[in-house]
């Protein structure tokens, strides 16, 4: 048989030392994926994602604008770093509390939450991001105290602002139409001029750091006039580092049609039709009589329109609204991120945006909607019909039907005589209605989870955590229909004076007074026939 040499001294140790280190990997091994299968994730990323959903999903639907978001995250973002920190303290806390829990009862612990690493980029990229947001604010606004720059204004990167002004002048018919289309610049279009023809003055601002580069400019930004037969158009090319703001006087019973890029628009004293088109700046309409439209698309201008006879009309992305004293329809399709403040409206009202929509058919007092979450009117005439969310909501002296729809809001109606139905339909808030004192009428009320409280001593069922108020007051009537959810319901007498009745129709005015017949020419006199004298016979 062959035989082998004996191990050299030491070996049998050597392999036992590598079989231990083997075998103690292997348990280090089987501890970590243990330690890795027991681990919780935190619930801070699914939070900051929701949260980013959630605003991008606001933005989109037109509930926040960019800008307002970018102000607020550039000035609060260390908040997102606070709540993530507070978030995880509160995860130890629970899990040191499980873990002693579990301790008390044997049973094996539980793994402790960690914070992954996509989390951890994701914070990181919030900190950058917000920094840069900071950053772009405040850089936005030293502009703005500094310079004075409008959105879009970065002309006065391109040198010394150089001032020129000049006027023209152009024959239009009483009943003509003008189009004005001016990129940049501001327009103003009064309706006094009383000799036939069309004023524009215009004042141009170029911005270069040569002065004959500066007068090219000028020359280029001078407005043309185009058309004929009574249709007119001014139009002001675009130039770069350049405006041009124009100020036009026409006849009262000219028909206007603007459109600005960048640039406020101001129209007044006219007695025919008025388009606006406003992509970045303020609208102001005043002194009209006949259609009112404006199309605006900027979060941060606003519209106004006072003492308008006709309809007034506006669509489009706004911040502020103000309407008063109009003789006409107002219908108000515009997504608003400001306030909104109408008052005395002969004609139906028609608010109507994503959120809200509130129709009426007069109003004597003011409508308000402020920019967080209240609505409030005053002296409206029905029927009044309002579909809403989110919104605590405030309608006095009210005349006629009365319909609501709201949700996470308290709800106030008061009506005045006479009475009208009124249905109050509301989801987690209170809701007050007061009718007139001497008023006849059916009533239906119930709330889950609140209170009911009437002064008409009517009868309640229900359980005292979900009353419900029925009943019949005096010969009976309009019907008052209330149910709600976690909330009080009252039903109180009130004492408001009714509406005044409606004003009489205002007459029409003409576009151009009328004018008296040519006279007849005078006739020619009637020469008298002479007779030819007859020849004597001879």
């Amino acid at each position: 048989m062959a035989s082998y040499p004996p191990p050299y001294p030491g070996a049998n140790w050597k392999a036992q030392r590598q079989a231990m280190k083997a075998q103690a990997r292997i348990q280090r091994n089987q501890i970590r994926m243990q330690r890795r299968a027991m681990r919780r994730g935190s619930i801070v990323g699914p939070l900051l994602l929701v949260a980013l959903g959630v605003t991008f999903l606001l933005v989109e639907l037109g509930r926040l604008d960019w800008w307002s978001v970018t102000d607020w995250f550039g000035h609060w973002w260390p908040v997102l770093l606070i709540a993530a920190g507070v978030v995880l303290l509160a995860e130890w806390a629970v899990d040191q509390h499980t873990q002693q829990t579990r301790a008390a009862q044997g049973l094996p612990p539980v793994g402790s939450r960690i914070l992954g690493g996509g989390v951890i980029w994701l914070l990181i990229f919030v900190a950058i991001i917000g920094g840069m947001s900071h950053l772009a604010v405040r850089t936005w606004n030293w502009n703005n105290d500094h310079f004075k720059f409008g959105l879009g204004d970065w002309d006065r990167a391109l040198g010394d602002p150089h001032d020129s002004d000049a006027s023209m002048s152009q024959a239009i018919p009483a009943d003509g139409m003008l189009t004005v289309d001016n990129p940049q610049g501001d327009v103003i279009v009064t309706g006094t001029s009383d000799d036939g023809q069309m004023h524009v003055a215009v004042h141009k601002q170029v911005f270069s750091f040569k002065d004959d580069d500066a007068e090219r400019k000028a020359g280029e930004l001078q407005p043309s006039i185009s058309g004929d037969g009574g249709r007119l158009t001014l139009n002001v090319p675009s130039v770069e580092g350049g405006h041009a703001d124009l100020t036009i006087d026409v006849p009262h019973g000219v028909a206007v049609t603007v459109t600005a890029e960048r640039g406020d628009v101001r129209v007044s004293g006219l007695h025919a039709p008025v388009t606006v088109n406003a992509n970045h700046g303020n609208v102001d309409l005043s002194g009209l009589t006949g259609t009112a439209v404006a199309h605006m698309h900027n979060d941060d201008a606003s519209f106004s329109a006072h003492s308008v006879t006709g309809p007034v009309t506006l669509d489009g992305r706004i911040g502020d609204i103000n309407v008063s004293d109009v003789h006409g329809d107002v219908l108000l399709q515009a997504a608003t991120s400001g306030e909104l403040h109408v008052q005395r409206v002969d004609g139906g009202i028609h608010f109507l945006t994503h959120r809200t929509d509130l129709q009426m058919a007069r109003l004597d007092g003011e409508l308000s909607l402020d920019s967080g979450s209240d609505l409030s009117a005053d002296q409206m005439l029905g029927p009044v019909v309002l579909k809403t969310s989110d919104r605590n909501i405030s309608l006095e002296r009210v005349q006629g039907n009365v319909n609501v729809v709201n949700t996470n809001g308290s709800v106030v109606v008061t009506s005045a005589a006479p009475l009208g139905t009124i249905t109050v339909k509301n989801r987690r808030g209170s809701v007050d209605v007061g009718v007139p004192a001497a008023a006849g009428f059916t009533v239906q009320a119930s709330t889950r989870h609140g209170s009911m409280e009437d002064d008409f001593d009517l009868p309640k069922s229900g359980s005292e955590d979900d009353p419900v108020l029925k009943g019949t007051v005096g010969r009976g009537g309009p019907t008052i229909s209330i149910d709600t959810t976690d909330g009080d319901v009252t039903l109180r007498k009130s004492s408001v004076e009714p509406l005044a009745p409606a004003p009489p129709a205002a007459p029409k005015l003409t576009m151009t007074p009328p004018q008296p017949p040519a006279p007849a020419a005078p006739k020619a006199p009637k020469v008298p026939k002479v007779k030819a004298p007859v020849a004597p016979k001879p």
